[in-house]
């Protein structure tokens, strides 16, 4: 008996070759998709501390501006006030004659404070608040710069703009020269008013959303510090 080993060239594929294949095209697309999740993340990373990196470049550098044309008017100067925002109690305020386009030269009541971001228990957001030429000057007028520093508010788009997120600590420290050496007590220029600080140290830590999505565990932070000085008193670092 002799057993036929030609296949017909009009026949179809096997079941099992059919399999086969799309066994084999299952695995190559697996190993694509692994790989561009791969580079996904690697970018994703990437971008996160660049972002990380320049707002908090930028608000120091903001920072710096304000505070180098600060005015160390006694009674101007606020740590931690209490505003209209519960949630901000980390904050500074404080005078400038920062030039703007729409106010060059102009005297601005300017603040910086901390506030809890939308839908996060841990996360906070940083805010600039500037006053007009015109309130800064009734305030400065009647001695009244607290009712004037307490509008600060994220919701107040008029005066309230945010230039950092993602922040999980913060801590600002005014410090004076005295007698050519720092200090962090505030000497008394007159009963129970404090004279404007010379420096002021900064510190805050940020959260590095680079790595999530990985693990909580996978979730890093950085902490940025810098010393500042108001006023011209001293350059800036």
């Amino acid at each position: 008996m002799t057993l036929c080993t030609h296949r017909d060239p009009q026949a179809g594929f096997s079941l099992l070759e059919v399999l086969v294949v799309l066994s084999l095209l299952a695995l190559l697309m697996s190993l694509l998709c692994s790989a561009s999740n791969s580079w996904y993340h690697q970018w994703h990373q990437l971008a996160e501390r660049q972002k990380s990196a320049l707002q908090a470049s930028l608000l120091l550098q903001e920072m710096r501006h304000d505070l180098h044309a600060a005015i160390p008017v006694a009674g101007s100067f606020f740590v931690n006030l209490t505003t209209v925002d519960p949630m901000a109690r980390k904050n500074i305020f404080f005078l400038s004659t920062r030039s703007s386009l729409k106010h060059p030269g102009e005297l601005h009541a300017i603040g910086y404070f901390f506030t809890q971001e939308k839908n996060s228990l841990s996360d906070y957001a940083c805010y600039r608040f500037e006053a007009s030429p015109e309130e800064t000057q009734k305030a400065l007028e009647t001695q009244n710069f607290y009712t004037l520093f307490s509008k600060a508010s994220p919701t107040n788009h008029s005066s309230s703009h945010q230039v950092c997120s993602h922040i999980l600590s913060w801590n600002f420290q005014p410090l004076w020269l005295l007698k050519e050496k720092i200090s962090s007590t505030p000497p008394e220029v007159l009963s129970e008013v404090i004279a404007p600080p010379n420096l002021l140290e900064i510190t805050f830590t940020r959260e590095d959303h680079s790595l999530r999505g990985f693990s909580k565990e996978a979730t890093k932070t950085k902490t940025f510090s810098t010393v500042l000085g108001i006023s011209h008193t001293i350059s800036s670092s």
